[in-house]
Parts: C-alpha cells; structure tokens; sequence
C-alpha cells in the first residue's frame, strides 16, 4: 500500500486487511520497486513475512506479531482474546514472550519499540 498519511493506525489497518507492505509518500523509485520484488517473491515462495523487525532481537513468531498488532492498536487483552480466539491467559503469555524478545522493560516500552519498527521497517 501506498500512502501519503503516515500514522501507525493507517500502516497497521492496512497490513491486517491484507496489504504486504506499506510506503509512505514520497518515495524512491528503487525503494518501491525492491519492495514489489519481495512482494513478489515472498508470494512465489509462499513464505511468510514479518511485520516487525527488531534488530538483534529473537524473531516474533506470527502469533505474537498479531496480539502486538493489536496491543498497539489499543486493545485489552480480553478483546484481543476474542478476537484471535485465544484465553486471556493466553494473550498474557505472548505479551510477555514480546517483551522479553524485544528487550522492553514494560509494556508502554513494547508498544513504543514496536511502533518505531513500524516506521523503519525497511
């Protein structure tokens, strides 16, 4: 997706309606077209991508990106429960698990790290 709004709530919306990645405007020519090309071949690979990346830090698995998405978007962890038809307890286990893969020291810090590797995801 391309966009000329760059707020995490536009990134994040579009990335959980199905976008691969996000641009904010402007933009390089060669930065869009490397992005289409692992686009491309992420889909042709059928591998799967990350949406947050923390440099010297354990992968997120999937799972744990999707409740931090949702941490980030405001959600209590009951609704995030629902949602990703988790239990609460659950969701509480994949938040501490992001905490200590990303080095945060609560979870305001997580949601900061994670909204700041939102803006420089490569």
């Amino acid at each position: 997706m391309i966009s000329g709004q760059s707020d995490i709530a536009t990134a994040v919306a579009a990335i959980k309606q199905g976008a691969f990645d996000f641009i904010e405007k402007p933009f390089r020519g060669s930065e869009l077209a490397s992005r289409i090309s692992a686009a491309v071949h992420t889909r042709n690979n059928g591998t799967t991508r990350s949406i947050f990346h923390f440099p010297g830090c354990p992968p997120l698995t999937m799972r744990e990106q999707d409740v931090l998405t949702e941490l980030i978007g405001g959600q209590s962890t009951a609704d995030i429960a629902a949602r990703l038809e988790l239990s609460p307890r659950t969701v509480e286990s994949y938040r501490a698990n992001i905490i200590r893969k990303i080095g945060a020291r609560n979870p305001v810090e997580m949601v900061r790290l994670a909204i700041e590797a939102l803006r420089k995801k490569p």
